[in-house]
């Protein structure tokens, strides 16, 4: 039986003045995930216009606690998703 601890969300946000996508993982929403891009001044879209932007989901799906996703990232801005079984 599964046991499940958490959604796993991919998500792709692009800044519509410029073109630039930034792809991200987290298990909180998408709402509370964009609120904390928007004010920490560490974040890579923190200089994003977040008045024009197109966020999306690429992956969202429970995990159990025996499973972790990966993302792995190639040069064209596309990312593969992985779920890796854990023994």
């Amino acid at each position: 039986m599964r046991n499940i601890t958490d959604c796993a969300v991919v998500y792709r946000i692009t800044n519509l003045d410029d073109g630039r996508t930034y792809v991200g993982s987290t298990t909180q929403s998408i709402k509370q995930r964009l609120e904390s891009h928007k004010y920490d001044k560490t974040s890579v879209i923190y200089n994003f216009n977040f008045n024009n932007i197109k966020s999306e989901v690429l992956f969202d799906e429970k995990i159990s606690n025996n499973e972790q996703l990966l993302m792995i990232f190639s040069s064209n801005n596309t990312s593969l998703l992985i779920l890796l079984k854990l023994k």
